[in-house]
């Protein structure tokens, strides 16, 4: 299977997501073999080791070209929302993935944790680039280099995305859908690339 995404135009908004995401590349060559997915330009590699040049480029919604998906949420109040109600979410309903956190005695996981994780999504949605300056470049990969993730906290990661969402939705209005599916899409791109474990057989 081969997928293609364009840039389809160099906006502020493009540059921000492209630089949050390091550095892309436009085109992704995929295939299976013997039922495991690989990038052909990842010299073979399996997907889940597949190293920061697999991450799309990819563009706003052709609708809004110059404004950040930071602004097309809400701003700061909304996106700083989303955040906490994410962790809120971990805690309750996927347990072991709050586990691989830093925990306090009480079992919850640690307000830097959910402090620091706000001030990136507010930079890599294209807000103030408040992370950025106090902790430099997130190089996500090398971050959770230790923490072992396979496909199934993947996905509780977007479960508890996904439940952050709505939480938000429900008390503060709809999202544009462009930017919310944007977003999530996004997301679930940057959770598959931190992927560094193969699933158990």
């Amino acid at each position: 299977m081969r997928r293609t995404i364009d840039v389809k135009r160099d906006t502020p908004t493009v540059r921000v997501l492209i630089a949050l995401l390091t550095q892309g590349v436009v085109r992704i060559q995929e295939r299976t073999v013997n039922g495991t997915l690989y990038d052909a330009t990842e010299a073979k590699k399996p997907a889940h080791v597949a190293s920061e040049h697999a991450i799309n480029r990819t563009s706003m919604p052709d609708s809004t070209p110059e404004r950040t998906p930071f602004e097309l949420l809400g701003g700061a109040e909304i996106v700083s929302r989303i955040a906490e109600a994410f962790y809120d979410h971990m805690e309750q309903d996927e347990p072991a993935l709050a586990r691989l956190h830093p925990l306090t005695p009480d079992g919850r996981i640690q307000p830097e944790v959910r402090e620091r994780f706000q001030l990136f999504f507010i930079g890599w949605l294209g807000g103030p680039q408040d992370y950025m300056a106090l902790h430099g470049h997130p190089r996500l990969r090398m971050r959770h280099a230790g923490v072992a993730i396979d496909s199934s906290q993947r996905d509780a990661w977007l479960r508890a995305m996904r439940s952050a969402f709505a939480d938000v939705e429900a008390e503060h209005g709809a999202f544009e859908p462009a930017a919310r599916d944007f977003v999530l899409s996004r997301l679930e791109e940057v959770a598959s690339f931190l992927r560094n474990r193969p699933d158990p057989e």
